[in-house]
């Protein structure tokens, strides 16, 4: 999936966790996120694209607010 690589590179994630903690991600459970300790720590500031990139806590709690929404998102898309 585009969308996951592309959403990974943006935040410096591993996108291969990505993708199994979107597969296991439950649209019944939306605050629910599989795996997101692990997720958080393979954040890389150096490799994200965002704007937040710099720091590493700022991206984290950024990370924190956009992940639930962007997981239901795409969940729904490839329902």
């Amino acid at each position: 999936m585009n969308l996951v690589k592309e959403f990974a590179t943006e935040w410096g994630l591993d996108n291969q966790l990505l993708t199994k903690l979107l597969k296991s991600y439950d649209l019944k459970k939306p605050e629910e996120i599989p795996f997101r300790e692990d997720l958080v720590k393979t954040l890389e500031t150096t490799k994200a694209t965002s704007e937040l990139s710099g720091s590493k806590l700022k991206l984290n709690m950024e990370l924190n607010k956009v992940l639930p929404n962007w997981m239901q998102e795409v969940k729904m898309k490839y329902k």
